[in-house]
């Protein structure tokens, strides 16, 4: 006899409503945009930066190895600067390189970064009168 109900026995009928648990795992943010890549949440560092136009401070979430240009375009972001503004982020007496990461240039999580607001056509033009003032290279 092959498999499946014997003549005369009545199949047992299934529970009418079944229900999936979901159980939690390890998030990764999956982008394979241009210019994008993949994203560790676990590697996701919250900061402050003290803006120089008006002094306030705003919390930005960030990889520990992301690139400082990428930095000073989300604190632009959550500040809502106009685009005719750039901004330029110093830790500690320097600004930082924007190819460079937090990581790579000496910032400690905890610390306040400073975001330096210069207008973006002479942003350059502004460091370069600061350079010699500051010591900055």
């Amino acid at each position: 006899m092959g498999r499946g109900i014997s003549p005369g026995k009545e199949a047992t009928p299934l529970p009418a409503k079944t229900t999936t648990t979901m159980i939690p795992l390890p998030v990764k943010a999956n982008i394979r945009e241009k210019g994008k890549e993949i994203v560790d949440i676990s590697e996701q560092i919250a900061l402050r930066a003290r803006l120089s136009e008006n002094g306030r401070d705003y919390k930005v979430t960030v990889g520990k190895t992301e690139h400082i240009r990428s930095i000073a375009k989300k604190i632009a972001e959550e500040a809502q600067l106009p685009t005719t503004k750039k901004i330029r982020i110093a830790y500690m007496g320097k600004i930082l390189k924007e190819s460079g990461s937090l990581e790579n240039q000496g910032w400690q999580e905890g610390h306040i970064l400073n975001a330096l607001v210069f207008p973006r056509n002479q942003a350059s033009k502004q460091l370069e009168k600061m350079s010699p003032i500051f010591g900055f290279n």
